[in-house]
């Protein structure tokens, strides 16, 4: 991908006050599944430890200086770059929280060890859902050419001395409320990793395209990420696509829903996601305008396609990939032949229509507007 024709060049921002970026590199090939609001100005620090490196295969020593960038074999003319095609290294990030003069927000970052730019993807978790349990899917990006950035939003992230996000105990400040917010948390970490990777010398440095943005996420992550992009009260025109999985409009965010240029999406949904209804998933399909996807899963819940290694997520991660290889990094062959992939009986469909087919279940959905 770092040898990709650019269909822009890449916007030099004036760089703003950025401390030392320690980075944690981890060295691995992705392992693919094989079963079946004005913000203020942020600054980015870093800190040691990858909440997600025991979900990484294989880790290098840590380094302290950004890793040397090397080539790989480059894909055959034509092909869409896929899972697999590049070693994947990794930095923390720390970022202040918009919301506190004193929290800070940790986000990890995954990147191919290639020359870049590379088209940039923010990835936004679900509700009590800690990023680690997404980390094969960012890892299958990143090493299909895309740097990955993937904060931990606060106030919904897990705390650390519960095992299970549903256990009951889980009250205070951590309650879903808080995701009012943030459309502008995502804001800021969006805007402090594009400054990052416009000063010299960081570890980011000549990393991103910032002209390729695209914004991927989970559940309440997907609601978000699409508030990001299509939300007139939230919408940045940075974002050149979106992926929503499992996600939906949600009203207390304000504002309305495609009204302004027409973004191309990507939208997943499962008949049998008890926590998000389908009529939910089909109703901002529906309303969005083309180009647009439609992946529909078939007997999985909310979390089994992303979460778990199977049949399901392998389906999401190359769809996924296809979708922002077309729509960021140029590669419009990857839309070939999708329909063979992300065809298959029992397990998905997809669809590229103006409308997706009947929701299963309720015929509305409750929570958007």
């Amino acid at each position: 991908m770092p040898y990709r024709s650019r269909r822009r060049a890449i916007a030099r921002r004036r760089a703003i006050a950025v401390l030392a970026l320690l980075v944690v590199a981890t060295s691995a090939w992705y392992a693919a599944d094989t079963v079946g609001s004005s913000s203020p100005t942020p600054s980015v620090t870093t800190t040691s430890g990858d909440p997600s490196a025991s979900s990484t295969p294989t880790t290098s020593p840590t380094r302290t200086t950004a890793p040397t960038t090397t080539s790989t074999t480059l894909p055959t003319t034509g092909r869409a770059t896929g899972p697999g095609t590049y070693h994947v290294d990794t930095a923390q990030l720390v970022i202040p929280d918009p919301a506190s003069s004193t929290a800070s927000l940790p986000a990890t970052v995954w990147y191919p060890r290639a020359p870049g730019p590379h088209p940039l993807l923010v990835f936004s978790q679900g509700f009590r859902e800690p990023v680690s349990v997404y980390a094969t899917l960012l890892t299958g990006w990143a090493s299909a050419g895309f740097v990955v950035v993937a904060p931990t939003f606060p106030h919904t992230n897990p705390p650390p001395h519960l095992t299970t996000p549903a256990t009951p105990t889980w009250t205070g400040i951590r309650q879903e409320g808080h995701e009012a917010n943030h459309p502008n948390v995502l804001r800021v970490v969006l805007d402090a990793v594009l400054a990052d990777a416009a000063t010299r010398g960081s570890a980011l440095s000549g990393r991103i395209d910032a002209q390729e943005v695209g914004l991927v996420g989970q559940s309440d992550g997907g609601d978000v990420s699409l508030a990001l992009a299509d939300n007139s009260r939230w919408a940045t025109p940075r974002v050149k696509a979106v992926a929503v999985l499992s996600g939906t409009e949600w009203a207390p965010f304000g504002g309305s829903y495609f009204t302004g240029a027409a973004i191309p999406l990507l939208d997943v949904q499962s008949n049998a996601d008890a926590k998000n209804p389908t009529a939910c998933g089909v109703q901002l399909y529906d309303q969005a305008p083309q180009p647009k996807f439609f992946l529909k899963l078939f007997g999985i819940t909310h979390m089994g396609a992303y979460a778990t290694a199977n049949a399901y997520r392998s389906v999401v991660a190359t769809v996924t990939t296809r979708f922002f290889d077309a729509e960021l990094a140029g590669e419009r062959s990857a839309l070939t032949g999708i329909g063979a992939v992300a065809n298959r009986p029992g397990i998905s469909a997809i669809t590229a229509a103006a409308t997706a087919p009947p929701p299963t279940g309720p015929p509305t959905c409750t929570t958007a507007p």
